[in-house]
């Protein structure tokens, strides 16, 4: 399990108290955004729906787009 830098954009840095980055640890994509959730209370209703990410939120890993689910 690594840790991962989340950048935050700013329509959602009310969640992260106006951070544009946040550390937190996981090693798949659903945990960085479970651990990203306990962080910042609330982002993870912005960011997933459905058990997926919802459409229109861009995820990169590694600075590539995927398209891979959760």
């Amino acid at each position: 399990q690594g840790v991962a830098t989340v950048f935050i954009p700013s329509p959602l840095r009310d969640y992260s108290g106006g951070r544009d980055r946040v550390e937190v640890p996981g090693g798949s994509l659903r945990r960085v955004l479970e651990a990203l959730d306990r962080e910042c209370p609330g982002i993870g209703d912005e960011l997933i729906v459905d058990d997926g990410i919802r459409p229109g939120i861009a995820v990169f890993v590694n600075d590539e787009m995927t398209s891979q689910g959760l």
